[in-house]
Parts: structure tokens; sequence; C-alpha cells
């Protein structure tokens, strides 16, 4: 019995920090056609070699354990349903951060005191610009 609790626990840690926060700003107020996610380009460090416009921001969070292709697709989806044609200005970031917990220790022989533990919390940000590309004459 106890190893399926301790199984199923990991299961749910596991699943808890695969998850991917996804933050899209738009620079304009014009919805364009959405695109396929599997043609948008991401950009590392060039640009395209056409005229482009900017259209928005995309920012995506994943925890630690999240692998890289996912968020690279997630940032391609989001992407394509605000029409971008790429991702330009392509960053990522790893940060961990320690966050400090009190827990207090009781027993019958001692009074109450407080101990404090610090919890690690590890996760990637990528960042980037969407673009269109700009047809002929705008």
């Amino acid at each position: 019995m106890k190893p399926k609790i301790i199984y199923s626990l990991f299961i749910f840690l596991l699943l808890l920090s695969s998850c991917a926060n996804i933050n899209t700003d738009s620079t304009i107020n014009v919805d364009y056609q959405p695109k396929n996610p599997a043609e948008i380009i991401i950009f590392r460090s060039a640009e395209p070699d056409w005229r482009f416009q900017v259209i928005g921001l995309v920012t995506i969070t994943g925890g630690r354990y999240v692998p890289l292709e996912t968020l690279y697709k997630r940032m391609r989806v989001e992407a394509g349903k605000k029409g971008a044609d790429a991702i330009i200005g392509f960053n990522m970031e790893f940060t961990t951060e320690r966050m400090p917990y009190t827990q207090f220790i009781c027993s019958a022989k001692i009074p109450c005191y407080p101990v404090t533990y610090y919890r690690t919390f590890d996760y990637y940000t990528a960042t980037g610009t969407l673009v269109r590309k700009m047809e002929e004459g705008e």
C-alpha cells in the first residue's frame, strides 16, 4: 500500500512541475489570420531577411522538468494564434529561487519552536518578439 502512495505522489509532483505558463502581449490592435505553428520560424540570433512588422511579444515559463522542445512548441502555437510568421529576439533564461517556509516543532518535553526551511524552485523563461512578414506595398 505504501509504495502506491509514494508512486502516486511522485507522478503528481512530476505533472505539477511540467506545467507551463504562457503570456502573450499584442503591440497592435489588429487581428491577423492564425498560422500553422509548424510554419513559425524561431530566430535565435539573426533576423529574417524579409521586411517585417512587430505584432507582439510572447513569454513562456516552464518548470525545470519541462522539455525545451515543449517550450518551443508552445511559443510557436501562441505565435500562430496571433498570426505571426516568426519569433525574433529569442531569449531563454534559467532561474532558481529559494523560498523560505516555517514549520513549528513541538513535543511534550519542550515548548514549540519555529524552524525555517527553504524550497528551491527552478524554471525556464523563454521570450521573443512576434513578427509578421510584410507584403509588397505595405
